[in-house]
């Protein structure tokens, strides 16, 4: 007795059209590669106008606070250290929130 035995596929039939399995990774992953550079690009391009509004604020701590915490991405505590020396993150969080809500923005 013989059994012809198939690989599974996702809808649990057995296809009868012919593919090369190597090409359709290859077209996935230049897909892949292209999304990943056009979300690169946009970020880059993100990143760009926060420091160009970064650079216009003229408290220097608060300054550092976003560049430690949000172009960085260290914790609030991560940058309390760097910034006062201690872990207490309430000091540089209510340092930004002050800045950003009393702040008049053209």
């Amino acid at each position: 007795m013989y059994f012809n035995v198939h690989s599974p596929s996702s809808n649990e039939s057995h296809s009868t059209t012919p593919g090369n399995p190597t090409e359709e990774s290859v077209k996935k992953i230049f897909h892949y590669d292209q999304m990943i550079d056009q979300k690169t690009q946009e970020l880059r391009e993100t990143m760009e106008e926060i420091i160009e509004w970064c650079d216009k604020i003229e408290d220097h701590d608060v300054r550092a606070i976003i560049n430690w915490h949000f172009l960085m991405g260290l914790t609030w505590k991560e940058t309390a250290r760097k910034m006062y020396s201690y872990y207490n993150s309430e000091a540089c969080k209510q340092k930004f929130y002050r800045y950003v809500n009393h702040k008049p923005w053209d």
